[in-house]
């Protein structure tokens, strides 16, 4: 049945729409369990500022968002540490190093790595560099330590052993000591010198290894980008600093570089837990609350703006009263009315799926559909003009095409 279109227009002044690039953000996030709400991607002042006063007022429905949404960021982050966890503490961080320097240790004694043209074409690009960088008495320190690589070599197979390759990469080795020194040129060069040996280790990994070494080498970055952000309690990574020291850590995520990571970083800084919430109610917020439900649904009653914006809510709202909107208990139940709506995913989704082009009919559109014949003013506004689902056997499904079959009922009824 086709909706109507001064319902929809009005459902769709009240709720806005979000940019493409919003949207795309927003679904990422829900693919990584940050729950995003509609007035997070909605450019609707109306929606962004009901959001705001609401998530100010105990009983509302806000207070375990920004929980859920800390919780996920952590796991997320200790995912990608190769860790289990939704909080990010020191005895998981030690737990991250052990396991993966076993891993290093491991894969760098099962390897010899091999001095191919690959290397041997680096190391010509860095003396060239060198040469015309630095002065002669630190261009004699650079080729000093090189030759302290060179000579880990077998002359004859041109490989050298994985425990050679350790012992010169190491914390405190010539190398190490000479990439975190004070000369900062002297610094570039041995990086440099060093990514070279690595990259040559990399290739020289058996076939078996060389998936788990780059797993490995992720994880590793993660954690070390984290690392300055654990706290000694709480395990909360914070995510306006995640965000800065992704971006510190890595080239070109201006330009939408950086892989899962930087995914993750973005979403944190866009839809992460925020502070604040939980502000003492006043009538005037609460009253507002109020007004706020029966401008969200655009109709009569608060219980048919319920029905408009929270199909999932449809049935319980056809006996749900609410007292005269001068009154402080009828702002705080038509405020959780309201809060429900814009917590709704369903009305995320909507904006989404719209931003993107996406969705699909799902039961609460094909149960909007058969709501449609008894009450299209208060169901029309969601009811999305797309197909059901070809030979969609869910329960969801099943229930849906029973109410659609049913005899329609007079507005107000259950269906």
């Amino acid at each position: 049945m086709p909706v109507r279109s001064d319902a929809s227009g009005t459902f769709n002044r009240l709720t806005g729409s979000a940019s493409p690039e919003a949207a795309a953000l927003a679904r990422r996030a829900q693919e990584l369990g940050l729950p995003v709400r509609a007035a997070e991607i909605s450019d609707s002042p109306l929606l962004r500022g009901a959001d705001t006063a609401l998530s100010k007022v105990p009983g509302m429905g806000y207070g375990g968002i920004d929980a859920a949404k800390q919780a996920a960021l952590n796991g997320q982050i200790a995912g990608l540490m190769g860790e289990n966890g939704t909080k990010i503490t020191p005895a998981l961080m030690q737990s991250a190093k052990t396991r993966l320097g076993q891993t290093f240790d491991r894969i760098e004694k099962n390897t010899w790595v091999r001095q191919d043209n690959e290397f041997a074409g680096d190391l010509q690009t860095i003396f060239r560099d060198a040469s015309e960088a630095l002065d002669a008495n630190q261009l004699g320190k650079l080729q000093k330590v090189f030759r302290g690589i060179q000579g880990k070599f077998d002359p004859a197979t041109s490989e050298m052993e994985g425990s050679a390759y350790q012992n010169l990469t190491r914390k405190g080795s010539p190398l190490d000591l000479m990439q975190g020194g004070d000369d900062s040129s002297l610094s570039h060069f041995a990086g440099r010198l060093k990514t070279a040996l690595t990259g040559a280790f990399e290739r020289s990994a058996p076939d078996d290894l060389a998936a788990e070494l780059r797993q490995a080498r992720n994880q590793y970055r993660v954690m070390k980008v984290v690392e300055p952000l654990v706290q000694d309690t709480g395990g909360s990574i914070d995510p306006a600093a995640f965000r800065a020291a992704v971006a510190k850590a890595t080239d070109g995520m201006a330009y939408g570089r950086g892989g899962d990571l930087a995914d993750l970083a973005r979403v944190a800084q866009a839809f992460g837990p925020r502070e604040g919430g939980g502000a003492t109610a006043s009538r005037d917020t609460l009253g507002m609350a109020a007004k706020i439900a029966a401008l969200t649904g655009g109709a009569a009653t608060t219980a048919a703006g319920l029905k408009s914006v929270a199909p999932a809510l449809t049935a319980a709202a056809a006996g749900y009263a609410v007292p005269s909107l001068g009154s402080a208990a009828a702002g705080f139940a038509g405020g959780r009315i309201a809060s429900q709506v814009l917590r709704s995913p369903a009305l995320t989704n909507r904006l989404i799926d719209q931003a993107l082009g996406t969705g699909q009919a799902g039961p609460v559109n094909r149960l909007l559909g058969a709501a449609s014949r008894s009450a299209p003013e208060t169901v029309a506004p969601l009811y999305l003009r797309v197909q059901p689902a070809a030979n969609d056997d869910s329960k969801g499904n099943r229930l849906a095409e029973f109410l659609a079959s049913r005899t329609p009922q007079r507005a107000g009824m259950l269906p």
